[in-house]
């Protein structure tokens, strides 16, 4: 239920008038992304576009390439993500010591190793 709040308010601000018709096959195709552990194979391409730095804008190496995901890949990333993140914290995987990618503010850690 927490992953169709979250879908709900992540499409909500962005596609108001069609979030209805879309929560439904949404929720039903990332219930079944979860319970296979299959990843569709149509979500994995992504389209990479050249980004111009700067410089000299007919020399390549002034171009750094981004890759476009699917949004709905995006919002699968971030709900694998939470999944796991709250797993890793409630089963208290993670080392005290561990710094990156973690919710809590580095100073707050640092104070209370010290």
């Amino acid at each position: 239920m927490q992953i169709l709040t979250w879908i709900r308010r992540s499409f909500h601000e962005n596609y108001k008038d069609q979030c209805p018709y879309i929560l439904s096959p949404l929720t039903l195709i990332l219930n079944k992304i979860l319970s296979t552990g299959v990843f569709p194979k149509r979500l994995k391409f992504s389209e990479v576009k050249p980004l111009y730095k700067k410089g000299i804008k007919t020399e390549l190496s002034n171009y750094r390439p981004i890759s476009l995901l699917p949004s709905f890949s995006k919002i699968i990333e971030k709900v694998i993500y939470k999944r796991v993140y709250t797993y890793l914290e409630k089963n208290y995987v993670l080392d005290n010591k561990q710094f990156g990618f973690v919710k809590i503010l580095l100073l707050m850690k640092l104070y209370t190793l010290c």
